[in-house]
């Protein structure tokens, strides 16, 4: 009878707590939810049954939540963990609390998680709000004044290098501080991209694979109009749709820009390959370039604009961090490879993942 009871109270504990109690499998199924997750998460009792981890936890934060559940189904314990899940409609919700493993006998069977909505408290919720625009508007006055200076500098350069009256060691001096201001400007603009990709949840769409990857060659070709880039390609529009949004425009032209200043010659040749991954809702899209390549410590460090040792000098870090952080938000993925497995100097490959769409719209 005392055990029964217990059950009962055990039960009640977890039907009536306003925590989200889950236990996952090591396939990433649920093996149990409470009420108040079912309720915050939108979901029904049997919906829980067909869904996985990705489902549930909003893009951009799968890799985290993923990784730390690998380490909970290793024997560890992580308290104040943050991380965000989603409604089944896509809204985002912010958690915190403690991801533990579940035991039966002396085997780990799963990862237990009691995490409290931290969306539900006012208090922490107005001072993130607060210190939010506290940041955005430091930020805009930054960006603002900075703007306004590389204007005036690049304007005073162009000024007296259109006086064809510079000897040519001078000529080439001034040039160089052009293409400095130039670079200060695009470091600039992306750190605000950056800003705007980390202050919204994103509205996924469907985009076109195609049209998107080839309005954006078209914008960089003319940024770079003494030079040629060639696609070898079958890659067109209305063959393939991801899920995505508008900054799938600036990771494709931030892509082509580092092949663009990354190869010094004149034409430019790059491989466009796209591949349908089965069993999964992932597509490969592959960018070959015949570039100098890169070492295996440059391939781990150019999504990391805080590791600059190899892209530092073309000013490339933050481009490349915005499209890492950008793809990672659609719940994809990019890596750098070997154009030819094991000849890094033959040039590179980037392999982005991407989640298909059956909805043709953009």
């Amino acid at each position: 009878m005392s055990r029964i009871k217990d059950e009962v109270l055990h039960h009640a504990f977890l039907d009536n707590t306003h925590e989200l109690l889950q236990s996952i499998r090591p396939d990433g199924s649920l093996e149990y939810v409470n009420p108040t997750w079912l309720v915050t998460l939108e979901y029904t009792e049997d919906e829980t049954n067909c869904i996985k981890l990705k489902d549930f936890v909003f893009p951009g934060y799968v890799r985290k939540t993923e990784e730390a559940l690998s380490n909970v189904l290793n024997g560890q314990r992580f308290h104040d963990f943050t991380t965000t899940l989603q409604t089944k409609t896509g809204t985002p919700v912010q958690v915190e609390g403690t991801i533990f493993p579940r035991y039966k006998g002396e085997n780990i069977v799963a990862a237990g998680a009691i995490f409290r909505d931290i969306n539900k408290h006012a208090d922490t919720r107005d001072v993130l709000l607060h210190e939010r625009s506290r940041v955005e508007t430091l930020l805009d006055l930054i960006t603002y004044d900075l703007t306004n200076f590389n204007k005036e500098t690049l304007a005073t350069l162009e000024n007296i290098l259109s006086t064809n009256e510079l000897p040519q060691s001078l000529e080439n001096l001034f040039q160089k501080g052009v293409n400095e201001v130039e670079r200060s400007s695009n470091y600039l603009s992306n750190i605000v991209e950056l800003w705007r990709v980390a202050r919204r949840a994103p509205q996924l769409l469907s985009c076109d694979l195609g049209e998107t990857f080839h309005a954006a060659k078209d914008f960089v070709e003319k940024t770079h109009p003494r030079r040629k880039l060639i696609l070898n390609t079958g890659l067109e529009p209305g063959q393939h749709y991801v899920t995505a949004d508008e900054f799938l425009l600036e990771v494709f032209k931030s892509l082509l820009h580092y092949h663009m200043r990354n190869d010094t010659r004149t034409i430019i040749q790059l491989d466009v390959e796209v591949e349908s991954l089965s069993q999964t809702s992932f597509l490969k899209l592959q960018l070959k370039d015949y570039g100098p390549g890169m070492s295996d410590e440059e391939k781990s460090e150019i999504f990391n604009h805080l590791s600059q040792k190899h892209h530092s000098s073309h000013g490339l870090g933050l481009d490349l961090t915005l499209v890492w952080h950008v793809l990672e938000n659609y719940g994809g993925s990019i890596r750098v490879e070997d154009r030819i497995e094991g000849e890094p100097k033959e040039g590179s490959n980037f392999v982005l993942l991407l989640r298909r769409s059956q909805i043709k719209k953009c």
